[in-house]
């Protein structure tokens, strides 16, 4: 059967379905403190100011009155004390018409489909790829990249969202996928996605990745990395599955979480093999704590899948940081609570220890995402929460 294939638009933003908003790619590829220049402390720290905003014990407590309805009081100050200086920059920015002249650094993220690379199987296309990275050559900025490898369509015509069919169309003629292997995971966008997880369907695309590698494309001075991509409802691509989703494909398509760790380090060999030294640059998307919901093998395969991805040299991309409050359990960031309520993070993960790859985009801002995060009113405070 011949299907087509979604052609990307090397010029358009991946990021066009965002708010025009600052999207900030937080990448915290650094031990916690980087970015700041630590002069002398002062002998003591400033005292905390009391229930009315006043440093020193005036003889009033300032007991609340909880018949007068919401009181507001101050709380803490986020903003660095007088010894703390802050550097011009640091970590990645990603912004539509920012470039090394206004942030110092930026890095751009650039989709593709693993279409536009392989029109034909082992016939490869580079020519996205060089215009990308010509035109940020110019730009003075760096392209972050994320390949679309599962996809074969879905979206919301109503909210102007298309999901492209990344997959070759000789990908289904030479291994016989027809429509019926592509396995609507519903959900928000009606996701269609194909079997990557077969050996022949993932032996090609491995074999992409390293002609990729062998190309020379990762030792380019404005490639600045890449992403590694599993299977998600979201769009598709990233890494995480609702229960019933991962119950469809284990009844449709031989899906399992011992199948789902073999094809994922079979991918991540493939990009270790590509990036060679650069390495570090290459981030995982995964985490842990989303999988629990899918039971307690697919949990223990995503942990396991985070530890691989460090024991290859890779960082990690973790999602969620514009809700953070909602990921305070996660290995994959080194953070655990403790039973006093104390977030503790674990700077010993490969990632913080060794200067990787780490961080996330930080975008979900706007109307576009009310639906998730109610008024946009609490946008500045999520932003700065996630920042911090």
């Amino acid at each position: 059967m011949t299907r087509e294939s979604t052609t990307a638009s090397p010029a358009a933003s991946p990021l066009l379905h965002l708010s025009t908003m600052l999207l900030m790619l937080v990448a915290l590829a650094m031990p916690l403190g980087a970015g700041c220049e630590i002069v002398a402390p002062p002998e003591s720290p400033p005292a905390a100011p009391d229930s009315d905003g006043q440093v020193g014990d005036d003889g009033d407590d300032d007991p609340i009155d909880r018949n007068q309805g919401p009181v507001v009081v101050q709380g803490s100050d986020y903003t660095l004390p007088d010894w703390a200086q802050p550097e011009p920059f640091a970590g990645y920015v990603d912004h539509p018409d920012a470039g090394a002249a206004h942030l110092g650094t930026s890095l751009r993220n650039r989709w593709v489909n693993w279409a536009d690379l392989e029109p034909a199987h082992g016939v490869y296309d580079w020519s996205i790829i060089d215009r990308m990275l010509e035109e940020a050559e110019a730009g003075g900025y760096e392209v972050y990249l994320q390949i679309r490898s599962v996809t074969c369509g879905g979206g919301d015509p109503d909210r102007g969202v298309v999901i492209p069919n990344a997959v070759p169309a000789w990908v289904f003629d030479e291994f016989g996928l027809d429509d019926g292997d592509c396995i609507n995971l519903g959900g928000e966008w009606q996701i269609e996605v194909v079997p990557a997880w077969r050996e022949d369907v993932r032996t090609a695309f491995n074999d992409m990745i390293r002609a990729f590698g062998e190309a020379g494309y990762p030792g380019r001075s404005a490639f600045g990395g890449a992403y590694i991509h599993g299977i998600s409802a979201s769009r598709g691509e990233e890494f995480w599955l609702e229960p019933w989703q991962a119950a469809t494909l284990e009844s449709r398509a031989g899906f399992s979480a011992s199948v789902l760790q073999e094809w994922i380090e079979s991918r991540m060999d493939a990009y270790a093999d590509a990036f060679g030294s650069r390495i570090d640059r290459v981030a995982w998307v995964g985490k842990v704590d989303i999988w629990h919901y899918c039971g307690q093998d697919y949990a223990d395969v995503a942990w396991n899948l985070v530890q691989y991805a460090w024991d290859i040299g890779a960082g990690n991309r973790s999602s969620t940081v514009e809700a953070f409050h909602l990921s305070l359990e996660e290995p994959a960031l080194g953070q655990w609570v403790d039973d006093q309520g104390y977030l503790h993070t674990d700077e010993s993960i490969p990632p913080l220890a060794d200067g990787r790859y780490f961080g996330d985009e930080n975008e979900e801002y706007g109307e576009e995402w009310i639906w998730r995060f109610g008024d946009v009113q609490g946008d500045w405070q999520r932003y700065r929460f996630a920042m911090l």
